[in-house]
């Protein structure tokens, strides 16, 4: 029930700035903008000769890849509207935030060594605040349920936190964290600049409100199709609320005038 209730909230709340701006944000969350940083940071790491930081890094994020594709061919649930193909298409968890906690996650786990103990929060702070923003982005446009974004938190954090234990077992050498910062940055600006230029008018498209509207006549609902309308508001929590205790067949102009003119 918080999943639907969330959903139709954020969707009545939609405007076309906050469009421009969610796309965009999701759009930096996309694959070839994750293959870019990824790959600048693996570049990084081996032209450094810190092969054992490589490997964890790919182990990140190929765990997290194949833990989106093995929960969406578990599940195969349906997301809130239709906007991919294959096993894209299954809603459980969410690709793009769990993805995001995956490689900003332990992108932090492998910085926070290169920043002062009074400074470690700083990375975790960054990883954190942009996994958030892009799993947002994916409720604002309903292309997930809440349930969905929860679900790829979870298990992001939880796979980043089990290779960060390992990960920090053993004492590296420090690097200057403009090592990978920068490179880091750069993918991410680069990358992300051209693909919201090229990318941003179709998704628009893609990603625009699909409420359903369900017609019926007007002799259709004095019959009987006015008994299979809601009668009750139902909260977050499942329970039923206050009841629907009237229906109206009209513009809505009409309505509020003749609700003014009653004295509401």
């Amino acid at each position: 029930e918080a999943d639907h209730a969330i959903y139709q909230f954020l969707q009545g709340l939609r405007t076309p700035w906050g469009d421009q701006l969610m796309v965009a944000v999701t759009e930096l969350g996309d694959g070839v903008v994750n293959i870019a940083i990824s790959v600048a940071v693996l570049l990084s790491l081996l032209f450094r000769r810190q092969f054992r930081d490589a490997m964890f890094w790919i182990v990140a994020l190929g765990g997290g890849a194949c833990l989106v594709q093995l929960f969406k061919w578990a599940l195969h649930r349906q997301r809130p509207i239709e906007v991919y193909q294959s096993v894209a298409s299954w809603s459980f968890p969410s690709g793009h935030t769990l993805m995001s906690v995956v490689l900003y996650g332990f992108l932090a786990i492998i910085l926070v060594r290169r920043f002062s103990p009074s400074r470690g929060w700083i990375p975790f702070a960054c990883a954190i605040g942009a996994s958030l923003m892009i799993a947002f982005s994916r409720l604002y446009l309903g292309v997930h349920w809440l349930s969905d974004v929860l679900g790829g938190l979870s298990l992001g954090w939880a796979w980043v936190t089990l290779l960060g234990v390992l990960y920090l077992r053993t004492r590296v050498t420090g690097q200057p964290r403009t090592v990978l910062i920068v490179p880091a940055f750069l993918a991410m600006v680069l990358t992300g600049t051209w693909h919201i230029d090229n990318q941003h008018a179709d998704d628009i498209i893609r990603y625009q409100s699909k409420t359903p509207v369900q017609t019926i006549s007007t002799e259709r609902w004095r019959e009987d199709a006015w008994q299979k309308l809601p009668g009750w508001r139902i909260d977050l929590a499942g329970e039923i609320e206050q009841p629907l205790t009237f229906q109206w067949a009209g513009d809505p102009e009409h309505l509020a005038d003749k609700l003014v003119s009653g004295g509401w």
